[in-house]
């Protein structure tokens, strides 16, 4: 029954008792708990999380790989609405924060909040993402903005090839370094995506780097991003807040008023930048909140503000007119 599942048991210690208690998961259960009796050969189910949840709604995720442009295989998890259309489809890429982390095919809410809407999503692991190698972690040093960023519209690309991305319907999401990356791929490859949303996203690295006391155990490490006194032009030309002018499809910016790990100056800078470039965009402080989004009313708010924009953005081009970025 568990087969295809993520399984883990939490206690106690393997071999030390007869029962046991085991939590399993995959990309349509959150986690459903069982007790194991090792003596009398049975599992019985205990509970689920998010027990109101009806997986079959749920989307269907599964690993793909793709080629960047340099030759780096870049892995990816691909997640399809449960009633996926055939052909093209609308679609969200969805770029992880860290940047030194992954995704995998453990339960995602956001993911599935996606699907759930109708889009396909797509989570790509791009170099520096942890658990493939020295070399898949070696190849992102000094490549914020960069070839961190082609990586990430390289997976947009795949999918098109494939069939299955609507070119025309294409947006790109992210919190934290994918908050980054979502403003910096609007600046970039503006003709890629449709449309960017940045949850708590860094908009200037050289502000990050005057931050750093708070940021990868308060010590400075030049190899990730770059060296904030010598690098500063460098670091300039890969920050979205430089970048402005380049940026042509509508920004959705989300901050938590309490984050202390990209402190809100980012969003709110970045705001005030598209407004006086004439850009449109929206702006969603999340009022007593902190880098991850902990309180259950500023998680509803910022769904319903992500449908909204999305459904304003990624409506099938006969039904809206195409995005203008330089709305008022």
């Amino acid at each position: 029954a568990l087969a295809g599942m993520h399984n883990t048991i939490l206690w106690p210690e393997w071999g030390q008792e007869n029962r046991l208690l085991v939590r399993s998961s995959s990309p349509r259960e959150p986690g459903a708990y069982y007790l194991l009796d090792r003596a009398a050969k049975t599992m019985d189910p205990l509970f689920r999380e998010l027990p109101d949840l009806d997986p079959s709604g749920l989307g269907n995720a599964r690993f793909v790989s793709y080629r960047a442009r340099d030759g780096l295989e870049i892995p990816a998890v691909l997640t399809l609405p449960a009633s996926s259309p055939e052909g093209p489809q609308p679609t969200v890429v969805v770029p992880h924060g860290g940047p030194h982390a992954r995704d995998t095919l453990d339960f995602d809410a956001e993911t599935q909040f996606l699907a759930s809407r109708g889009y396909a999503v797509l989570r790509p692991n791009f170099r520096g993402s942890t658990g493939y190698g020295r070399r898949h972690l070696q190849a992102s040093f000094g490549e914020w903005g960069r070839a961190m960023q082609q990586d990430v519209a390289d997976g947009v690309s795949w999918l098109v090839a494939q069939g299955i991305a609507d070119p025309k319907r294409i947006a790109i999401l992210g919190a934290s370094y994918g908050g980054y990356a979502a403003l910096q791929g609007s600046a970039t490859t503006p003709d890629l995506y449709r449309c960017a949303i940045s949850w708590a996203g860094i908009s200037d690295l050289n502000l990050l780097l005057r931050q750093r006391d708070m940021w990868i155990r308060g010590r400075p490490d030049s190899r990730w991003i770059g060296h904030w006194l010598f690098d500063r032009s460098k670091l300039a030309s890969v920050s979205p807040l430089k970048s402005v002018e380049r940026i042509r499809v509508p920004i959705l910016l989300i901050h938590g008023e309490y984050d202390s790990v990209v402190i809100p100056r980012h969003s709110k800078r970045m705001a005030k930048a598209l407004k006086k470039a004439g850009k449109k965009h929206e702006y969603l402080e999340l009022p007593r909140e902190w880098h991850y989004t902990f309180q259950e009313e500023n998680r509803m708010l910022a769904y319903q503000r992500i449908e909204k924009f999305l459904d304003s953005c990624l409506a099938a081009p006969e039904d809206s007119p195409p995005a203008n970025g330089n709305a008022p």
